[in-house]
């Protein structure tokens, strides 16, 4: 009967029930409209589920043994285990090199002072403790460098005293006239080069045990105060205006007159001081900052080619390289130089105008020389490298 009434009135009906296809695929088309309706809940169920999942992957990561640092002793700690699907994903790491892939534990291992190349030995006897095979790679590798000269503890100092004696007792001799010249032009280079070293920092000095201890927020500065300090240059006072060195065994102290610091910008410091009754600044930095500051006689110089040729192969090495420089400042000059520096600092603090007045007293810089820096690679960094170029990373 009720079967009869469908039949009678089926297009009445059909408008309610919509049975326009067979009975089995409309069962299907509901099914999955079903589904669709509840897709709010099936994703929070399925959030839980990947939790988990991603919980126990982390458990997994930390049972890996091939993940073992044998170097710290620990194994690999799943911290964060919400970006596990992310790792395969990985393209690129961008990292810094200071302190994440090197150590930060500088060396001085090189200078190069007036067209002569320097190694810094810490023993005089220092050709015993090589074996063959280390020397032969050594210079291999510094096949660029015609001939290099090793020095130790009080090196230099010693050689300018001598020298200088060496100059007095013949100084009346016409006959070593150009010599004695060539000598005097040489041991003022190298005398002035350290002193650039020792002043040109912002090291605070610290006395521990009868030992100079040096203090700085650069690595760098550190490493090149102490290197000083060894080759008979001893920074041993400092204060907000002076600076007391003690060169050999003569007692210096030089009137700090103004500091331009260093910034990722600048890429050099400079530090302007009273050396007697002369004004001089020293400079150091980047090659290319120092060079730009260069007068043109110093930049014609064979000693700059040398300088710089020599620097350029040690930085292609991976050592750290900077440029020394000074320059002698007439009274007038910075006197009307720092009555502007002043005016700027008071009224304007503008960068930019002080960038232009540093540029005009940081010029016409005579080159001393350049100092080479070891900043030894943190441990396994090649083979780490070599990992992830196969990661595809």
């Amino acid at each position: 009967m009720h079967n009869h009434g469908y039949e009678k009135n089926k297009n009445f009906y059909n408008n309610f029930i919509n049975l326009q296809r067979s009975a089995l695929m409309e069962s299907f088309i509901t099914f999955f409209t079903y589904f669709l309706l509840l897709n709010t809940m099936i994703p929070i169920s399925l959030i839980v589920t990947i939790e988990i999942i991603k919980m126990i992957q982390g458990f997994f990561i930390e049972w890996d043994t091939k993940l073992y640092s044998k170097f710290r002793h620990v194994f690999c700690r799943a911290r964060a285990v919400s970006i596990n699907e992310e790792l395969g994903n990985v393209n690129f790491i961008f990292s810094d090199k200071t302190g994440t892939l090197t150590l930060n534990q500088l060396k001085f291992k090189f200078c190069i002072i007036n067209k002569k190349c320097y190694e810094h030995v810490l023993d005089i006897n220092f050709t015993k403790s090589f074996s063959l095979k280390q020397e032969t790679k050594i210079l291999e590798s510094l096949s660029f460098v015609d001939e290099i000269i090793p020095f130790h503890e009080n090196y230099f100092c010693n050689a300018v005293i001598e020298k200088r004696k060496y100059i007095k007792e013949n100084k009346h001799k016409k006959s070593m006239k150009q010599n004695l010249k060539e000598m005097e032009e040489n041991i003022y280079i190298i005398d002035e080069f350290w002193k650039a070293i020792t002043l040109t920092n912002e090291c605070m000095v610290s006395e521990e045990e009868g030992e100079l201890k040096y203090l700085g927020t650069s690595p760098d500065d550190n490493e090149l105060v102490k290197t000083a300090n060894k080759q008979g240059y001893k920074l041993f006072k400092t204060s907000i205006n002076k600076k007391q060195v003690l060169i050999g065994d003569e007692e210096y102290t030089f009137e700090i007159l103004h500091v331009l610091g260093f910034s990722s910008e600048r890429k050099r410091m400079s530090i302007i001081i009273r050396d007697g009754n002369k004004i001089k600044i020293y400079s150091k930095g980047a090659d290319i900052e120092i060079t730009k500051r260069l007068s043109l006689k110093s930049k014609k110089s064979e000693k700059f080619e040398f300088v710089s040729r020599e620097l350029d192969n040690f930085s292609k090495m991976g050592y750290r390289t900077l440029m020394v420089a000074s320059r002698i400042i007439k009274e007038s000059d910075y006197y009307s130089w720092i009555n502007n520096i002043r005016k700027s600092e008071k009224y304007q603090k503008n960068s930019i105008i002080l960038e232009k007045l540093y540029d005009i007293i940081e010029c016409n810089f005579e080159l001393l020389g350049g100092t080479v820096l070891e900043d030894k690679l943190q441990h396994k960094v090649p083979e780490t490298i070599t990992s992830l170029k196969l990661a595809d990373i």
